[in-house]
């Protein structure tokens, strides 16, 4: 079975080059540039959870389902990290 998080990280890709392709056939309106941006958002959301070794909050990981004691730290993903 394909972990939820990998299905969601290829629909989400999938999309955002979608809009893209769109966005690039001229000027593209407000609305279609703010969910490319809403998608790239969403992809990273999706990396940060894919990179957290521990459950906490709504981010359970089947692979650690312990919730972490430890004070929570910010996850840390760059745009470069998606492509």
């Amino acid at each position: 079975m394909t972990p939820g998080w990998l299905e969601a990280a290829a629909t989400l890709a999938e999309l955002q080059e979608e809009v893209a392709v769109v966005a690039q056939r001229g000027q593209p309106p407000a609305e279609l540039m703010s969910l490319w941006h809403s998608l790239r958002l969403a992809r990273l959301t999706v990396a940060s959870a894919r990179a957290r070794r521990e459950s906490r909050g709504l981010h359970y990981n089947p692979d650690c389902p312990q919730h972490g004691d430890a004070l929570p730290r910010p996850s840390r993903i760059r745009l470069g990290e998606l492509d």
